[in-house]
Order: structure tokens, then C-alpha cells, then sequence
């Protein structure tokens, strides 16, 4: 099966897309009043967020933003993320923070009632939006995402901020396939964190074959169970989505569901709060 990656990228267009989304994308960086940063770094993550501007893909569902991101740490300095092997006891999890304005420019707050209570279906209806973009980028655009089971009746603190636990599941797929462009381009660009860990380059961000090969089917179907955290930024006019999300999956004729491994990880973020910090002047790191 072909990447429509690859022929995009192949385009006269390419170029002139790259250059408008960097400069759109600098744009909105420098009008970020805030963003997130751990106080406490999860268990067995890089303990730093990077951030990906996602207005391209969020427009459509009456948002701008950033996802701010983490994955698994690489088994050494210089391999890929665990997130890409079946082995690894956080494959293809998830820790992160969506920081969004209501497009257009105005209130309620996006994924919030005029009275402040949480919509969890705007922050599902994003998430399955992200996961298809980040599939795409990953050779499997013809892969569906589903987004269920959305529900929150459940009072939940995150540091000191009071919220609501959300959950949902998504029926999706791996990442992990022939097809992964190598290096992805990661939504086109991405900031890096602010601090990096020692051996981490951009090639952590992208699955090797061996990692994957033999253990699972390529793009194998799996299954997530999102825990999210909405949080509300009314002085900075924002919305943020803190969650993180375990996958099931079928590996030798037995389902492995890794939910309570990356609960354990994330646990030490939900006691202690994320921080909301003016951002720096971190550079695009290009593939």
C-alpha cells in the first residue's frame, strides 16, 4: 500500500504548505499567553513536553491549539520510544495536554458550558481528530478512528485544581507499519522539549522495524482507554485537556491491556499539577 505521505511530500506544493504552516504556526506561538509544564515528570516518560500546533487539523471542530505531548522513554540513549514495541510495558501510550481557544475568538470556553461545566464530547471529537492525523503521518491514512463510551460523572483534582475525570475509549490502530515515513514528519514540525534528556534525537520519535516485526501485525487494531482531565484557563481565555491513554491489544492469542502501567506513570503528575508557564522561544525541529 502507497503513502499518501510520501506523494505529499513528493509535491511542487509541499514547499509552499511548509512554509505557510511554519509561519502561521510561529504566529500563534508567539500569541500563547501560557503553556503546560510538569511539576513532577511521569514514571518511565520523557519527562518534557513537546508541543504540536494542531489548528490545521482542530479548525473544523471550532478550535485552535497546541497538543503538548510525551511518550515512552527509548530502553537506551540513542534507540526509539518503547511506545513502538509490543514488549514494552507502555507500548503505544500516551501522556498529554491539549491547550485550546474557541475559534472564533470568543466564550464560552472551548469544551465548556457558559456556566463551566465540562463538554467531554469536544475534547473526544479533538482527540479523534489528533489520532487520525498522527495515523496519517504514520502511513495509515486509511485507518478509522472511533471515539465511545464518552462519559464524566466523576469529581477529580489534578494538583490543586479541582475537575472532572473523563472517560473514553477509541477503537483505532498501531503505529507501527511499513509505511512509516522515515523521519516522520510529525505534523510537519514540532518544539522539542525544553530540556533534553540525554541520547534523545528525533529519531526516538519514529518506530524502527525490529521493534515491532514478528510481535504484531503491522497497523494492528487496538484499543485505548483515555483518562482526561479538562481544566479551565478563564484569564487566558484558554481550555486545557490533560490525559493520558493505555492501549489493548491482542499479542499471541492473548489481549494485553496496559491501562493500569500508564495509570501508575501518570499518577505522580495528577497528584502534584501541571504548571502553566509563559512559554519560551523554542525552535521548530524540523525533520
Amino acid at each position: 500500500m502507497g503513502s499518501e505521505v510520501a506523494e505529499a511530500r513528493d509535491s511542487w506544493r509541499w514547499p509552499l504548505e511548509l512554509a505557510a504552516d511554519r509561519a502561521l504556526d510561529r504566529l500563534a506561538w508567539a500569541r500563547l499567553p501560557v503553556v503546560p509544564k510538569f511539576r513532577v515528570a511521569p514514571v518511565g516518560f520523557v519527562p518534557a513536553l513537546a508541543a504540536t500546533w494542531m489548528t490545521p487539523a482542530w479548525w473544523r471542530q471550532g478550535c485552535a491549539g497546541y497538543n503538548f505531548w510525551t511518550m515512552p522513554l527509548p530502553k537506551e540513549p540513542g534507540a526509539p520510544s518503547g511506545r513502538y514495541d509490543p514488549n514494552h510495558p507502555l507500548f503505544q501510550a500516551w501522556i498529554c495536554v491539549y491547550v485550546c481557544r474557541r475559534l472564533p475568538f470568543r466564550r464560552p470556553l472551548f469544551g465548556y458550558t457558559r456556566f463551566l461545566d465540562p463538554v467531554p464530547s469536544q475534547f473526544a471529537a479533538l482527540g479523534r481528530v489528533d489520532q487520525k492525523a498522527w495515523l496519517w503521518l504514520k502511513g495509515a491514512e486509511w485507518a478509522p478512528v472511533r471515539v465511545y463510551d464518552v462519559c464524566a460523572n466523576e469529581p477529580a483534582t489534578v494538583g490543586e485544581i479541582r475537575t472532572q475525570l473523563v472517560r473514553s475509549r477509541m477503537s483505532t490502530h498501531a503505529d507501527v507499519g511499513y509505511d512509516n515515513p522515515n523521519p516522520s514528519p510529525l505534523r510537519v514540525d514540532f518544539r522539542p522539549p525544553e530540556v533534553w534528556p540525554p541520547g534523545l534525537r528525533q529519531e526516538s520519535f519514529s518506530p524502527r522495524e525490529h521493534q515491532w516485526k514478528g510481535k504484531i501485525r503491522p497497523y494492528q487494531e487496538i484499543e485505548y482507554t483515555v483518562h482526561g482531565f479538562p481544566i479551565a484557563l478563564q484569564e487566558q481565555g484558554l481550555s486545557a485537556y490533560l490525559f493520558y491513554a493505555g492501549a489493548k491489544y491482542e499479542r499471541n492469542g492473548r489481549i494485553i491491556d496496559n491501562l493500569d502501567n500508564v495509570r501508575a506513570a501518570a499518577a505522580p503528575v495528577l497528584e502534584q499539577g501541571i504548571g502553566f508557564v509563559k512559554p519560551g522561544k523554542e525552535p521548530l525541529h524540523t525533520p
